[in-house]
């Protein structure tokens, strides 16, 4: 993790275990954004906080214990501790190991324009960019 924080700037948010998984599914056409779902993780060590990551065709949300922590147009990603891989959404499990992982993007992105994009407004999420508060 530290090679890659150095390399792109990334952290991890927390570390946990699945506990629950809202309503993960796909629309049959990939061109179709998916439908929002949410997963819930319990943060083992650290602080033991909830994670709560609202999904579309990605993640566009990281919120612990309930305060926004992270958003698009972050660069918001899961890494399973216990496969050593990045984990797709479509693979998630109840009960799976996961490091919640963010990168910063271009700054061009926090920009006002970059905002109506690509921001949460755009995904229908009406709250500020932790990084515009």
């Amino acid at each position: 993790m530290t090679r890659l924080a150095a390399i792109t700037g990334s952290s991890r948010i927390g570390r946990g275990r699945i506990v629950e998984l809202e309503h993960l599914s796909r629309p049959n056409d990939v061109t179709i954004p998916g439908h929002p779902s949410s997963v819930v993780l319990e943060e083992s060590g650290g602080q033991r906080r909830q994670l709560r990551l609202e999904l579309r065709s990605e993640i566009v949300a990281v919120f612990a214990d309930g305060r926004l922590v992270a958003a698009v147009p972050d660069l918001l990603c899961l890494y399973d501790v216990s496969r050593g891989e990045v984990a797709t959404l479509d693979s998630l499990e109840p009960g799976d190991l996961l490091d919640v992982l963010v990168t910063p993007a271009e700054a061009v992105w926090y920009s006002a324009e970059g905002m109506a994009m690509v921001g949460l407004g755009s995904h229908g999420i009406g709250l500020d960019h932790p990084r515009r508060r």
